[in-house]
């Protein structure tokens, strides 16, 4: 199978570590707040990591 063409492919390494980064970021944030992160917390980092971008 070609990795090119599967759309469930894992996106370029630089991606993903911006994603984490964003996450930890999120998470830290949270922390500070005394909440846990959700799952739209992670999403909204992400999109916010991906606007500064």
């Amino acid at each position: 199978m070609d990795l090119a063409s599967n759309p469930f492919r894992p996106p370029p390494e630089g991606q993903i570590f911006k994603v984490r980064e964003a996450e930890i970021l999120a998470r830290q944030q949270a922390a500070k707040d005394g909440k846990k992160m959700t799952m739209l917390d992670k999403q909204n980092a992400y999109i916010a990591k991906q606007i500064k971008a």
